[in-house]
């Protein structure tokens, strides 16, 4: 299945929907509306996404929405094997961790003012649970030459920096994928 958030011209509002992938049509979940920046719980029970300044949580068949907690205008998470989810609960912050079953966000990182960090955003977590990659955003919103992936964990949040590059990262079978000068780079 995929997930997305589109807008229902029958009530004019946007949402977020689930298609099956041997289906033509998707449905879409009551509750969602404003829905923003969604992503899978680990099992694909769950989809996270963000909404009227909070971080949502909705069976991915439908059903009652459960806010986790507050997210003023969040931009993108990722949910562990262990209910942890690590988030950007605003536009231009660190990373933030919170159980998914809800609660008080605790922040992981910090920005470095000294090498002008914007916003660290689109966590992924490594196969160990722990560690995570995220993009390093710097300079501002529209990022610059210094624009980097990152490494850090839950266990020990130091940063480190990985290489440079204006993508967010994904991690698949060994590889490092993530996009420099429109073309998609993997590195092992």
């Amino acid at each position: 299945r995929i997930a997305f958030v589109a807008r229902d011209s029958s009530e004019n509002n946007v949402k977020l929907w689930v298609r099956s992938l041997n289906a033509e049509t998707a449905i879409p979940l009551k509750g969602t509306d404003d829905a923003s920046f969604p992503f899978w719980s680990h099992d694909g029970e769950y989809l996270a996404f963000f909404a009227n300044g909070k971080l949502k949580k909705i069976l991915s068949t439908g059903g009652p929405v459960l806010t986790i907690c507050d997210a003023s205008q969040g931009r993108s998470g990722d949910w562990n094997r262990d209910d942890i989810i690590v988030f950007t609960p605003d536009y231009d912050g660190p990373l933030y961790m919170v159980p998914a079953a809800g609660g008080e966000a605790n922040q992981l990182t910090q920005l470095d003012s000294t090498q002008n960090e914007f916003t660290h955003r689109y966590a992924t977590f490594l196969p160990d649970n722990d560690h995570y990659l995220f993009f390093n955003r710097k300079e501002s919103n529209s990022g610059g030459e210094k624009d980097a992936i990152c490494i850090s964990s839950i266990s020990n949040p130091t940063v480190k920096h990985l290489l440079f590059a204006k993508s967010n990262p994904v991690y698949a079978n060994g590889q490092l994928l993530f996009m420099r000068d429109d073309i998609l780079m993997t590195q092992q």
